[in-house]
């Protein structure tokens, strides 16, 4: 016979926090304090992976507060620019974040080999943009880490307004509105707003927020370009990729063969280094949008054979 309502709704109620799978995050660490054991706080499982042996049942958010957890992960930009710095003799202050030789790279988004820079969308961005500055970089990290904010929104903007006055970081929308001599607190606000993507609600809470900012003087290009936003990325954070990409662009244009040796080691291209250029560039279109990080991998490969930095493999006939 067919369950009544009332006797689904009873089922659905009991199974509602049960978990639906195994996902977990492989660079959270959970800290447990001396003289606990782990089901004195949450119920544990065995994890066969690489990254740990046992793993929490529940999720974070549900543990907030009772236990403190590191974001620990793994970023091999750092293994490779302690190498460059090492095979090179030289340290960080020897690196001039002015040299026109490096923003000529950029300039050309000649950045296979630099990370946060070698992405399609981002060398694409380089491309449109022609970058001729640190801030510019940063920016462009910020658009890239970011959603609905070059994607039809700056692109569009950027016919007519200056690259420096779009919206790239959190940090953008919130000196903006500081320039209007709105309130610090209002102008956080909006800020924090913005970077959830809450503006394109079109609530009255909403409404009266940007007929006030409209009213200060805002103007309405900018108001549209917040509303479009979806996520916002912080500069801090932009700036830091940006500062480590410029560093490994440096070293690729001042001592590029060293650049291409410890890269080549360095990536994971062992599956690809029998390939042919053909067979490579087959992968790279497959790999395109779901593997970013492979299809950088390919491109970097591919840019070290034109170049003679890696041998090259003939063509499967």
């Amino acid at each position: 016979s067919k369950m009544s309502d009332a006797d689904a709704k009873c089922i659905a109620n009991l199974i509602y926090y049960v978990k639906r799978g195994d996902a977990f995050h492989p660079g959270g660490i959970m800290l447990l304090p001396e003289g606990m054991e782990w089901e004195d706080v949450t119920p544990v499982r065995p994890d066969n992976n690489e990254f740990c042996e046992i793993a929490t049942h529940l999720e974070y958010h549900e543990l907030e507060g009772l236990i403190p957890k590191l974001d620990i992960l793994s970023f091999s930009p750092y293994t490779h620019i302690q190498e460059l710095f090492a095979s090179t003799g030289t340290n960080p202050s020897d690196i001039d974040y002015q040299d026109p030789k490096v923003y000529e790279l950029f300039k050309n988004a000649d950045t296979y080999g630099v990370p946060e820079f070698s992405d399609k969308f981002t060398q694409g961005l380089l491309k449109i943009l022609h970058t001729n500055s640190f801030s510019d970089l940063v920016k462009v990290c910020g658009m890239a880490h970011s959603t609905n904010v070059w994607n039809g929104n700056g692109e569009i903007l950027f016919r007519d307004h200056p690259f420096g006055e779009l919206i790239g970081t959190r940090d953008d929308v919130f000196l903006t509105l500081r320039k209007y001599d709105i309130p610090q607190e209002v102008a956080y606000s909006v800020m924090t707003d913005a970077r959830m993507g809450k503006l394109h609600d079109e609530s009255a809470d909403n409404r009266e927020l940007l007929d006030f900012l409209q009213y200060v003087g805002v103007p309405e290009w900018y108001l549209e370009s917040m509303k479009k936003v979806r996520y916002l990325f912080t500069k801090a954070h932009a700036t830091h990729y940006a500062k480590l990409g410029y560093m490994f662009a440096w070293f690729k244009a001042h001592y590029t063969k060293v650049f291409y040796e410890v890269l080549l080691q360095g990536l994971l291209l062992d599956p690809y280094m029998d390939c042919s250029d053909e067979e490579l560039k087959g992968e790279q279109r497959k790999l395109e949008i779901w593997d970013r990080e492979t299809w950088n991998a390919i491109g970097f490969l591919l840019e070290a054979r034109n170049l003679g930095y890696a041998p090259a493999v003939p063509n499967s006939k």
